[in-house]
């Protein structure tokens, strides 16, 4: 799918998307309770979509209905074939539940999740008595068992959350340990409110955390899953640029890192405001700023816009471990940033001069976050902005282009 952009003022109110951070957890969650669980909120997103159909097919019995799911939780374990797709979420908390549970289960990958990197994860999981393939297709196979496991912290969070989730599970108490700083420490807070929603105790220690073992995950009849900052950050952006958006369903105290998009906003100048659960924001006269973006990396591509459209020159440090997302994220946004001729550099941190938004054709690297980010660079753009791989959207966010032209976006796709 290819769409063409032009420069337009978007205009009104959106209901912001669930947030899949913790949709992909409760959902989880519910289905290894002890009853049905009622989860509101429903996620259109591929990535949720491929945790639910993992979900059915390890046992759970996972119902859409119109304002969400009803979860009937796994009695019979089952195994088999897992198709993750490309969400990384989704393979790296259910490979330690599989293990878990001691089903036999082979989960397959497609695009760069089977590139992305999985040693750290599978070389723990070995050490807690399972089999696990080095490479993808990961074949699983044998019952993980409790003790110490030393993990770092570094190179992804999704690693501790899967054995967050799946350690209570287990007969015996176990730790886990983990080496170096923890990167986006933010998401395994995330995960922490959704264990104590289902009723299972896990202490934060200094080497870690501590897991009693033996727990059983209760379920809360009903749970409520929060909007999404994380693509909320789109439309505020285009609020700030070229807009006057409202976008509902947001909890300024979230545990959500990138809610931190709201402090970055103001600090660059925007006029945003928060009321009652919705975020105003109206096009503003933006300056440059400086960020670490080590807790908050799937923020650098709209930071990124928003920097391009700023007075004076923006840096945003700690971004490294971009190169391991759904694309090289520092590639790919600087080639965005190129295409729409803003000066970029990169020295360890990613330098953005403010200037100009020119058209041209941005390859999105089958990026979700990248195709976004340059649709919202289009609305100050000077020419056409044309993104190939357009469909990426679908992984997060796959009525995006349908809300930017309710907006008021002007945009001509095809197929």
């Amino acid at each position: 799918m290819q769409v063409k952009l032009q420069k337009a003022f978007l205009q009104g109110e959106i209901d912001i998307i669930i947030s899949k951070s913790y949709a992909h957890r409760l959902l989880i969650m519910a289905s290894l309770a002890d009853t049905p669980t009622k989860i509101m909120g429903r996620s259109e997103a591929k990535d949720v979509i491929q945790t639910v159909n993992c979900l059915n097919s390890l046992g759970a019995n996972i119902i859409d209905t119109p304002d969400g799911y009803i979860v009937n939780p796994i009695v019979e374990k089952i195994g088999g074939v897992c198709n993750a797709g490309e969400s990384g979420s989704t393979l790296r908390f259910l490979l330690p539940v599989v293990a878990a549970l001691g089903t036999n289960c082979l989960f397959t990958a497609e695009g760069r999740l089977g590139q992305r990197p999985m040693k750290d994860l599978i070389e723990c999981l070995k050490i807690g008595g399972v089999s696990v393939s080095d490479n993808a297709p990961y074949k699983v196979s044998g019952k993980l068992h409790s003790g110490d496991y030393v993990i770092r912290g570094d190179i992804s969070s999704q690693y501790i959350t899967g054995l967050l989730l799946a350690l209570p599970t287990l007969d015996g108490d176990s730790k886990i340990i983990i080496e170096n700083n923890i990167a986006s420490s933010g998401y395994l807070d995330i995960t922490l409110e959704c264990i104590e929603q289902f009723g299972v105790d896990i202490k934060k220690m200094p080497y870690g955390f501590f897991v009693k073992g033996g727990q059983k995950y209760t379920s809360p009849k009903v749970v409520i899953v929060e909007g999404d900052w994380s693509n909320a950050a789109f439309f505020l952006a285009s609020g700030a640029l070229n807009g006057n958006i409202k976008v509902n369903g947001l909890n300024i105290n979230s545990k959500q890192g990138d809610k931190e998009i709201f402090n970055i906003m103001k600090d660059m100048g925007a006029d945003i405001r928060y009321e009652n659960n919705s975020v105003q924001v109206q096009r503003s006269n933006l300056t440059h700023v400086e960020i670490d973006a080590d807790s908050i990396p799937d923020l650098v591509p709209i930071i990124s816009v928003l920097a391009a459209c700023a007075k004076g020159n923006s840096k945003i440090k700690n971004i490294e471990r971009l190169r391991l997302k759904e694309s090289d994220r520092i590639t790919s946004t600087m080639h965005m940033l190129d295409i729409l001729g803003i000066q970029n550099k990169y020295l360890g941190s990613l330098n953005i001069s403010g200037g100009d938004i020119a058209g041209g054709k941005v390859d999105a690297y089958n990026d979700h976050r990248i195709v976004m980010a340059a649709s919202v660079a289009a609305l100050k753009a000077e020419g056409i902005v044309e993104i190939a791989q357009a469909e990426a959207v679908n992984k997060s966010y796959p009525n995006f282009f349908e809300e930017y032209k309710r907006l008021g976006g002007k945009i001509d796709v095809t197929y």
